[in-house]
Parts: C-alpha cells; sequence; structure tokens
C-alpha cells in the first residue's frame, strides 16, 4: 500500500464540477430534436404539455441520470464493434409517422425490429411485466409506428444486486410479442393519446390531460409540479411521504 503524505488535503472543486455538468448538458442537448409530438410525450403527458410550451433547461440530476444511457446508446449502437464505439452517435435518428402523426426514434432496429434501451438503478431485475410498464409503454409505440408486433428490450441494471447482494450491473434482454389484434390496439390508443396532447396544446389546457406516471409526479422529480399540481398528489402528504420512501 502506498501510505498517504501527512500533509495531503482534497478539496472539492465546485467550478470544476458545474463545468462539467455544462458539457454533459450540452451534449446532451445536442440532438436535432424535430418540432411536434414525440413518442416520448405520450408516456408522461402533462410535463410533455409544459415542456412544449415553457422548455427549461436540463437540471444537474437530469444530466447525471441520462449522461449513463446516452453511452449506452452509443454502445449497442457500434454493434459490438468495441473499437468502432461513437459517443455521438447515440441515436438512429427520428422518423415521423403519418399514421400516429408523431415523430418517434427507436434506440435500434436489429432484425427489422424496434429496440428500446434504458438504463436502471433498480437493485432487483422485475418481478413481473408491470414492473417494466413504463419501458414497454415505449417500445410499443415504436412497434405500432413500424408495425410490428415483436420488439425486444434491453436494460442495464447499474446497481443489480446478485445473489451474494453485492453490487454487480447486469445487462438483462427481453423478447417482446403481442398478437395483431393487439397490436391494432396499441396502435389506436397512440393515436387517440397523441390527439389528446395536440387538443390540449391548442386549447391551452393542461388539465385535459391524464397525470403522469406515480413515480415521476414529485416536486423533487418534475420541475413543473407547481403548475401542474396534479389533482389526489399535489394536496396529499400522505402521497407525497409515501413516495420519498
Amino acid at each position: 500500500m502506498i501510505p498517504l503524505p501527512p500533509s495531503i488535503t482534497a478539496d472539492r472543486d465546485i467550478a470544476a464540477e458545474e463545468s462539467l455538468v455544462e458539457r454533459a448538458r450540452q451534449w446532451l442537448s445536442a440532438d436535432d430534436r424535430k418540432e411536434g409530438i414525440h413518442a416520448s410525450d405520450l408516456l408522461k403527458p402533462r410535463q410533455a404539455y409544459f415542456k412544449h410550451v415553457d422548455p427549461r433547461p436540463w437540471s444537474a440530476r437530469e444530466v447525471g441520470l441520462f449522461l449513463v444511457g446516452k453511452v449506452l446508446h452509443a454502445f449497442i449502437l457500434s454493434d459490438g464493434d468495441a473499437t468502432g464505439v461513437d459517443v455521438r452517435a447515440t441515436d438512429e435518428g427520428s422518423t415521423y409517422s403519418e399514421e400516429l402523426g408523431l415523430w418517434y426514434s427507436p434506440d435500434h432496429v436489429g432484425d427489422d425490429i424496434p429496440v428500446e434501451l434504458k438504463t436502471s438503478r433498480a437493485q432487483y431485475p422485475p418481478k413481473s411485466i408491470g414492473d417494466m410498464e413504463t419501458y414497454l409503454q415505449q417500445l410499443l409505440i415504436y412497434m405500432a409506428a413500424k408495425k410490428k408486433t415483436e420488439g425486444r428490450l434491453v436494460v442495464f441494471y447499474i446497481s443489480a444486486r446478485d445473489e451474494a447482494r453485492k453490487t454487480s450491473p447486469k445487462f438483462e434482454v427481453y423478447d417482446v410479442r403481442i398478437t395483431q389484434e393487439e397490436l391494432e390496439a396499441t396502435t389506436y390508443e397512440v393515436r387517440r393519446l397523441r390527439n389528446e396532447l395536440s387538443d390540449a396544446l391548442v386549447a391551452k389546457k393542461f388539465d385535459r390531460l391524464p397525470l403522469c406516471p406515480a413515480w415521476l409526479c414529485h416536486p423533487e422529480q418534475c420541475p413543473y409540479w407547481n403548475q401542474c399540481k396534479p389533482p389526489g398528489r399535489y394536496d396529499n402528504r400522505a402521497y407525497l411521504e409515501g413516495k420519498r420512501k
């Protein structure tokens, strides 16, 4: 072991930290987001409404959360060629669906099926389909846009615990399948929710939209909490305390 010198110091450089966050923010924001409604908007309709009418820069917390996923995307898009990983290539690009009336950007298209890539801070893998609901909902939009009854979900658990309860990051890959009838029903629901969001933006009436997922609906998670004031959540102390646990 190398002994630490008695006079050694280690002082945080706040300015350097802020500079790194800003560099990451600029990189994450560099993608040319097309004007209009995007697939991701349908997963959190109220927050999407406010982002359209009152756009704000990403917070330091959001930057940190999305940075890991962006690097993962670059690796997956290299198709396993480690020598060819390009951290500037983190997206397959946006495509407009005339049928659905929205932009969508599948993280990857392998074997002609859409692939959704996610990073998760969950310590334990999902025990049921419901535990992957938000991830699957986004993939379903891509499947509807491409008219596919099959898709693939790739999740990188960055804080997963192994059988010995030690942190052991891991990949899990899921092949997702639905019936043709379910695809048609999903397509209908995507189109319906897209129209609801579009109408709300025109009318400037966000309260017409369904609430965002419960995990997102919290003052520490959403910058528009005090503008939205979600019913049953905003003035519900028991709800807020429950979300903190």
